[in-house]
């Protein structure tokens, strides 16, 4: 299969993109947040940045920024703005990836069914090198194949990972993640890139491949429901 070409331009490499500051301590943050709100103002005056972060006394207490919230009404097939990073909704929101979902099959009570589903799609990617099981294991090759396969520049969040889910999901084949997004909406080329994906696994044998969502990455794994992300909720960017 020759590479597919899809222009995409809207994630730039981590080092390179403009971060917001985090280097405020907890203490740092109540002192701001209890200065008198002229002197604050003064400060902004005085340090005027696009990129400054402000912690606001009036932002509306968000129900959708607790842990519980996130987990209970994933998977999202579009990500609400809050949970981008970018959109500055928030100072720390938990990290979301985005692709195709592979569930346990069904009745597999041991993974051997799963397993063997991954070693049969392997088994018909079109290039040898990528179907020799000494050199690469199936959900390797796999993605191997995918990068192979679709030419994007800026897609540089390409893997699977299991995910931060009490439903049927194994593992989720990603190609984008929240915290890389420049802009907190849904783009174009993400579409462009999941038409050509799902063609791509259902050639392999992946019936039931579905639409790419988003689902919470593992680094939430063990925090408990109530964890709040409205305690660090910062000032809402320019989208």
């Amino acid at each position: 299969m020759s590479s597919l070409h899809v222009v995409c331009h809207c994630i730039q490499a981590p080092h390179t993109r403009t971060r917001v500051s985090q280097t405020m301590s907890h203490s740092q943050l109540a002192q701001l947040a209890t200065r008198p709100q002229a002197a604050q103002s003064q400060e902004a005056a005085q340090h005027p940045t696009p990129e400054s972060i402000l912690v606001p006394l009036d932002l509306p207490y968000n129900n959708t920024l607790r842990l519980g919230y996130m987990r209970t009404n994933q998977p999202f097939s579009q990500l609400p703005r809050e949970y981008y990073k970018c959109s500055r909704l928030s100072l720390h929101p938990p990290d979301f990836l985005y692709g195709f979902p592979l569930r346990y099959v069904e009745g597999d009570e041991d993974l051997s069914l799963t397993t063997a589903k991954l070693a049969a799609m392997q088994a018909k990617i079109p290039y040898e090198d990528l179907r020799d099981t000494k050199r690469y294991r199936p959900v390797a090759a796999i993605i191997q194949y995918f990068r192979e396969s679709i030419d994007c520049e800026s897609m540089l969040y390409v893997g699977a990972s299991v995910v931060d889910t009490k439903d049927d999901t194994f593992l989720l084949f990603y190609y984008h993640g929240s915290v890389l997004a420049n802009e907190p909406r849904h783009l174009e080329w993400m579409d462009q890139v999941a038409e050509i994906a799902i063609e791509l696994y259902t050639d392999l044998g992946w019936e039931d491949v579905g639409r790419p969502v988003w689902y919470l990455s593992t680094r939430t794994k063990g925090m408990h429901n109530s964890t709040d992300y409205n305690i660090s909720a910062a000032h809402a960017g320019p989208y």
